[in-house]
């Protein structure tokens, strides 16, 4: 499914969680895009060629730390919930892993 937002379209919490917007290298379009995403809460997490991606910012919030992170036995364990079901143990794959052990060097780094 594509979605084409258009400048000057309403943006609420409601239009999305996270996606992406292909600003086909117009530099002056992708500028105003991420003014009006930005302004509505929404952060730019990544770029790849031809395309931003957006997240609604904060809109995922798990209330973890590095105590939660067991990379060892390769799981994230959720300790704190509002409801009994979401205290669980999540299993990481390599990706993610790989991701959450480059993060630890780095906060590691800047002390």
């Amino acid at each position: 499914m594509s979605f084409r937002p258009q400048l000057g379209q309403p943006v609420t919490h409601r239009f999305l969680r996270r996606g992406t917007i292909e600003h086909n290298y117009d530099q002056p379009k992708r500028e105003a895009i991420r003014q009006l995403l930005e302004s509505k809460g929404y952060k730019r997490v990544r770029s790849w060629a031809e395309d931003d991606w957006y997240l609604l910012h904060g809109r995922y919030k798990a209330n973890l730390d590095w105590g939660d992170a067991d990379l060892f036995n390769r799981q994230i364990t959720i300790r704190r919930s509002k409801t009994e079901a979401g205290l669980r143990a999540i299993p990481l794959n390599g990706d993610a892993l790989a991701a959450l052990a480059r993060l630890r060097a780095r906060a590691e780094g800047l002390g």
